[in-house]
């Protein structure tokens, strides 16, 4: 917390430079429901791109990769999490600029012990977004207690 404040301070102060990409994840959820086949599992995510409007130069976007984990664990490791319908990377951010990319989340049928583990306690939404010519950036949601556990 102390490092944001410090950041807004700065920001304030009118200091420009070195700013960055900042990416978060946000609005994270997933539910645990039935089809034909048994359990399923449905649900998404937002990844949200802010490159400040102090910044000299795009960001491009290689690539994200995004898992649900609890603590170090995979879980349902097979789900799909998958980007808008189009989209194309490299994504480019002019300076400025925002950008959300909205995942969604899916498996139509949960096996062996996946139910159990979905349901054993909230899931955090892990991976990385790897920009050129930068390191990975690691980013992490909120926990997110899945609806329709019992």
């Amino acid at each position: 917390m102390r490092s944001l404040l410090l950041l807004v301070a700065l920001a304030g102060c009118g200091v420009k430079e070195d700013a960055s990409l900042l990416v978060t994840t946000r609005n994270g959820t997933l539910t645990k429901g039935t089809n034909a086949f048994g359990s399923k599992l449905d649900g998404s995510v937002e990844v949200f791109f802010d490159l400040g409007k102090w910044t000299q130069e795009p960001a491009t976007i290689e690539s994200i990769s995004l898992g649900m984990y609890r603590d170090n664990k995979q879980v349902v490791p097979a789900a799909k999490i998958e980007p808008p319908p189009g989209t194309v990377f490299p994504v480019q951010l002019a300076p400025g600029g925002r950008h959300t990319l909205k995942y969604t989340v899916t498996k139509s049928q949960l096996i062996d012990n996946e139910p159990a583990d979905l349901c054993a306690g909230p899931v955090k939404f892990t991976g990385t977004v790897k920009q050129t010519g930068r390191g990975e950036i690691q980013i992490f949601s909120d926990p997110i207690t899945v609806a329709g556990c019992p």
